[in-house]
């Protein structure tokens, strides 16, 4: 809710590993994760291949924190 309301350009990496997140308990609440992140219109559930591909292919370079939160230098 805070990165929705503060960072709309925000990125969160959510990293489950199989031996822990394929418990019953732990794969229930990461359904319930993924619903709750889906209600949100603008959120894009995007695998790291996904994104890397469409960083290449919109010719995306590096972007820094100074240039994310103070703008680009003029």
């Amino acid at each position: 809710d805070y990165l929705h309301a503060n960072e709309p350009v925000s990125y969160l990496n959510i990293t489950l590993h199989c031996h822990f997140g394929s418990r019953p308990l732990m794969a229930a609440q990461f359904d319930r994760i993924l619903k709750y992140i889906r209600g949100f219109p603008d959120a894009w559930l995007v695998r790291h291949d996904e994104l890397a591909q469409w960083i290449k292919s919109n010719n995306i370079r590096e972007w820094t924190n100074r240039q994310r939160f103070f703008g680009r230098p003029g």
